[in-house]
């Protein structure tokens, strides 16, 4: 099968790019034909992703140069119209991110199935983007179950440390300074760990908190922590959870501001994130939309 995914960028080491990574190495080693079309492509994700025998082009590549897909999985809105446009004859399904402005979904009838990564996001795209209940379906984010685990955990720090991997940008921006804040308060170390789209990091911090640019190994950082901290049911959680780590849990409205707060002990049905899973439910998904 020829899978084609698109979104806006693949060169981010989270979020989205990193659903998009995990699905596409998985689906090579399965046998598939994959690509990636995104408006921006490039750095540590693409060459990896490129290695893996994935193809990765950028959105202005002549359609000479690709193949038609079997079919299309799509991300955000202008990807997905785009993609629609180009190959209005191939069936799609689309990933809802996030419940957030951004990731308004492509509400059009050739995307067949829309996948929601968190329960809460299926209600957002009933009511405030019509898409039918019977379209969507809930699948979780997928990590590799191979990088993370428990081996070597027990190396921790002297002091307590807190690891928070994520976009330094305006939707978390209350959460980290809750956290710097508490690191202060409570005295343990803390690690942002994430690039930087605003610049309330820039102004100093405390001596117990560092920031550092986002980094492909992200597992040997999380290994080193007592706690990691997130907002809502993110990538970060999910590894640490699968190395044994509890995680806090930041839960935000679509400003940022901070509903609740609290500490997650690793699930016991950890297993329904692992990759392989995932990747099987949604090429079945595939299946079900090719069958129609």
């Amino acid at each position: 099968m020829h899978i084609l995914f698109a979104c806006i960028e693949f060169q981010s080491l989270t979020g989205m790019p990193m659903y998009l990574y995990e699905l596409s190495r998985r689906y090579v080693q399965l046998g598939h034909n994959v690509t990636i079309v995104a408006k921006a492509a490039g750095g540590e994700i693409a060459k990896r992703a490129i290695e893996n025998g994935v193809s990765v082009f950028t959105d202005d590549i002549s359609d000479d140069f690709m193949p038609t897909p079997d079919i299309l999985h799509l991300n955000e809105y202008e990807p997905s119209y785009n993609a629609i446009l180009r190959w209005p004859d191939v069936p799609a399904v689309a990933t809802v991110h996030s419940q957030y402005p951004c990731e308004q979904p492509f509400n059009h009838p050739n995307i067949k199935r829309y996948i929601c990564i968190r329960p809460e996001i299926i209600d957002k795209i009933k009511r405030g983007d019509g898409i039918p209940a019977s379209k969507i379906r809930f699948i979780p984010n997928g990590i590799d179950f191979d990088r993370f685990n428990t081996l070597n955990t027990e190396l921790k720090q002297p002091k307590k440390l807190v690891v928070f991997a994520g976009t330094i940008d305006p939707l978390r921006k209350k959460s980290i300074v809750h956290l710097v804040d508490k690191s202060i308060n409570e005295d343990f170390n803390l690690l942002l760990i994430g690039k930087k789209h605003d610049t309330y990091l820039d102004h100093g911090l405390p001596s117990n908190v560092e920031w550092m640019d986002s980094v492909w190994d992200i597992e040997s950082y999380i290994k080193q922590a007592d706690e990691t901290a997130g907002i809502l049911l993110g990538r970060t959680t999910l590894e640490s959870w699968r190395c044994g780590i509890p995680c806090w849990i930041y839960d935000v409205d679509l400003q940022g501001c901070i509903k609740s707060v609290k500490l997650h002990q690793p699930p016991k049905d950890i297993d329904k994130y692992n990759i392989n899973n995932v990747a099987d439910r949604i090429l079945a998904l595939y299946k079900e939309v090719l069958s129609v």
